[in-house]
């Protein structure tokens, strides 16, 4: 059971990840218009402490999932990464305010579906 926790740890990390990398775009302006505009607008969010904490929690998920990858077959685990994509739909919606469609939340059942078949296997 506890092998399941480096699965669980590579979901949470990549969700926690991509929200504080979201949250960061706030603070590093507004996109590039110009070719001239990347470089600064690239240096300016490298250097951004959510871009940095985003980059940990990725590379904290990696080392999560090269654990589980010891643990399971990766046609079991790897369905799993898809959970990442509901609780980033559902943390988007809750931190910042995003309108989720019939259509999204018809995939996201879609994706709960599709794992818990292929937990059950």
């Amino acid at each position: 059971m506890k092998n399941y926790l480096f699965i669980v740890g590579t979901v949470l990390f990549t969700t926690v990840g991509q929200i504080i990398m979201k949250y960061g775009t706030k603070t590093f302006g507004q996109s590039p218009t110009s070719l001239k505009e990347v470089i600064p607008y690239l240096l300016k969010a490298v250097t951004s402490i959510y871009f940095i904490g985003g980059c940990i929690f990725g590379l904290i998920a990696a080392f999560c999932w090269v654990l589980a990858l010891s643990k399971f077959e990766m046609s079991f685990a790897y369905p799993f990464m898809s959970l990442s994509f509901v609780f980033v739909v559902l943390m988007s919606m809750m931190i910042f305010g995003e309108n989720v469609s019939l259509a999204r939340w018809a995939g996201v059942g879609l994706i709960c579906l599709g794992v818990v078949l292929i937990s059950r296997s």
